[in-house]
């Protein structure tokens, strides 16, 4: 079943999701998004899948016909399209891909903004994009850095910016782009993905390891003992490092950051998952940080006298590499910092494929009474000593379910009753 997110269609190739598929969605978006213009202009690019390409090359034709312009910056990363349709003045971003979901896929992201003027440059957009980064980068020690890019294309941005990071030692594994990701998947968020990671950080003697997915938005981390670190364990180490007043989060971020989050963090906003609806939740809320469980990390950043909200796996990278760098000068190590908030909850989360995802959120819903109740992003349960979020996946046919409690045996318990409402 192909999946229609508000700027976000993904399917099974070319069952689901084809040439031609793109072509009118592409053609959809230009005469919906471009507000009535003429001679509308896109930047268009594409991921490593097999498929991609002879998907933007129909995206291109149905481009011209409708007598567009554009610029196709080829193979790249989801965030280059974003930045770059922003600062080239795009009416509309458009991105093949199907980011993290299996090799079978294919998919087009689509990012629209307000007119303003074009930036004009004479460098290629890659260098345009890698120099952008640079601005943020602030290594205040000597670190041993080993980078996964899945078989993505995050590693064609990574060869251009961490040879100019001072004071960087690196390593950079499945750099190669290739559709069918041989190395391990796309997907960083299962935990098999960084077992090559972890590897290689023990065996680099390296201060800090980082997976990115397919299409390059999404960051996980290992410290120097080869270690998954949580997310939301790095991001509360991030928040505080960034000083961040407001932060948003996904419905299924739990109590190792609401209940750690540093005194400097006074609001937490929930919001639901994508960048359709993050970014525009940080302007609401004037928050200058968010995350997702699923590794998506938010900035509120400058580029000359613009400012907007940009979710990016690179930019989350150097951010944490600044972090642990700032560790290390203090002779202190990720790991460290980690533990402190290790051991105090326990949690499990596990996704279903299901048929009809809301019937089985409704059955739930009638199963669990009291507590406190949102509905906001499927549904969240709090009560004492435990929660819960399900909810249904935006990009593929599954039911996410998490849960947390404050002990191994309370959570078990609670774990294997929902599951079994949702199996019967």
């Amino acid at each position: 079943m192909n999946k229609i997110g508000i700027y976000d269609i993904r399917g099974k190739y070319p069952y689901e999701f084809d040439e031609r598929t793109a072509a009118i969605a592409a053609d959809f978006f230009l005469s919906t998004l471009a507000r009535g213009k003429k001679r509308p202009f896109a930047i268009v690019g594409y991921d490593a899948r097999a498929s991609s390409l002879k998907i933007l090359k129909s995206i291109i034709s149905a481009i011209k016909k409708r007598g567009a312009e554009f610029t196709n910056i080829g193979l790249c990363t989801t965030p280059m399209i974003y930045f770059l349709a922003r600062r080239m003045g795009a009416d509309l971003g458009l991105m093949v891909t199907a980011s993290h979901n299996p090799p079978e896929y294919n998919g087009l992201k689509i990012v629209s903004f307000p007119p303003r003027t074009a930036k004009s440059s004479k460098l290629k957009p890659i260098d345009i994009y890698s120099g952008f980064f640079s601005d943020f980068t602030d290594v205040k020690h000597d670190i041993k850095v080993v980078l996964d890019c899945s078989n993505g294309t995050a590693g064609l941005v990574l060869e251009k910016l961490l040879p100019k990071m001072k004071g960087l030692e690196y390593k950079i594994i499945n750099a190669r782009p290739d559709g069918k990701f041989p190395a391990h998947g796309p997907n960083p968020l299962k935990t098999s993905a960084t077992r090559e990671l972890s590897r290689a950080v023990l065996r680099e003697k390296a201060d800090l390891g980082i997976i990115f997915d397919g299409d390059g938005d999404r960051a996980f981390f290992v410290d120097e003992k080869g270690k998954r670190i949580d997310t939301e364990i790095i991001s509360t180490l991030m928040a505080e490092h960034l000083r961040a007043k407001t932060v948003v989060v996904d419905s299924s971020v739990g109590w190792v950051f609401k209940r750690n989050m540093s005194k400097c963090v006074q609001k937490v906003v929930i919001s639901p998952v994508g960048h359709d609806h993050i970014p525009r939740v940080m302007d609401e809320e004037g928050a200058t940080f968010a995350f997702e469980r699923s590794g998506h990390f938010y900035f509120r950043v400058s580029s000359g006298t613009s400012k907007f909200n940009f979710d990016s796996g690179v930019l989350a990278a150097i951010f944490a590499i600044n972090l642990v760098s700032g560790f290390l000068s203090h002779g202190k190590t990720l790991s460290e910092f980690a533990e402190n908030f290790s051991g105090r909850y326990f949690r499990h989360h596990r996704d279903f494929t299901v048929k009809e995802p809301y019937k089985i959120i409704d059955k739930i819903k009638k199963r669990f009474g009291g507590g406190k109740r949102s509905s906001q992003d499927g549904l969240s349960i709090e009560y004492k000593g435990w929660w819960f979020n399900v909810r249904p996946s935006s990009t593929e046919p599954l039911l996410r379910l998490s849960v947390e409690a404050d002990s191994e045996k309370l959570l078990k318990a609670k774990f294997n009753k929902i599951i079994s409402i949702i199996r019967h």
